[in-house]
């Protein structure tokens, strides 16, 4: 589900196909899980949004520095989306980020209200997360890093590029 507000889009839910399927209970029975969907942050998950697009800005910087110092180009602009784990590998690449804080930072995460649901009903908990493998759980806060997190930021580099050049 998305929304197109002036010319920009904007993701409200986005699903996490798992890897690895697990078990959990829903309605006294023991079902297999296929699939996680994730909803867009709102105000009161602040801080543990602020937390990981904090850590992959420190990443994203450290990473830019070391690459110029090695006479790298550090290229701008339109690019291929990564993966979420090729999101996460990003950032727990860098020294400046202490990668397992991130994580646990995304398990609290997708613990709150309204965030992540096994199958799209069931409202995630630690215990769901406990099953998943971590290949799943790392991808899973990836792509939640990818289409929420950071599409907040290019939204509002994008609206403010617009309105500059209007003026």
């Amino acid at each position: 589900m998305s929304e197109e507000l002036d010319g920009r889009t904007m993701i409200k839910e986005s699903r996490y196909v798992l890897e690895k399927r697990f078990n959990y209970a829903r309605g006294g029975q023991e079902v297999e899980a296929e699939f996680i969907v994730l909803h867009a942050p709102s105000s009161r998950h602040a801080k543990p949004c602020g937390r990981i697009k904090q850590a992959f800005t420190r990443a994203s910087i450290e990473h830019a520095e070391r690459a110029r110092a090695a006479g790298g180009v550090v290229e701008v602009g339109e690019a291929e989306e990564p993966s979420g784990a090729e999101m996460m590998m990003g950032i727990a690449a860098s020294p400046v980020v202490e990668y397992d804080e991130v994580l646990e930072t995304g398990r609290l995460l997708f613990e709150q209200p309204g965030v992540a649901f096994v199958e799209g009903e069931v409202p995630m908990k630690r215990s769901h997360i406990d099953r998943m493998t971590f290949a799943d759980f790392e991808g899973m806060l990836g792509q939640y890093v990818r289409d929420f997190i950071l599409r907040s930021s290019s939204l509002e580099t994008r609206t403010t590029s617009s309105k500059e050049s209007r003026t």
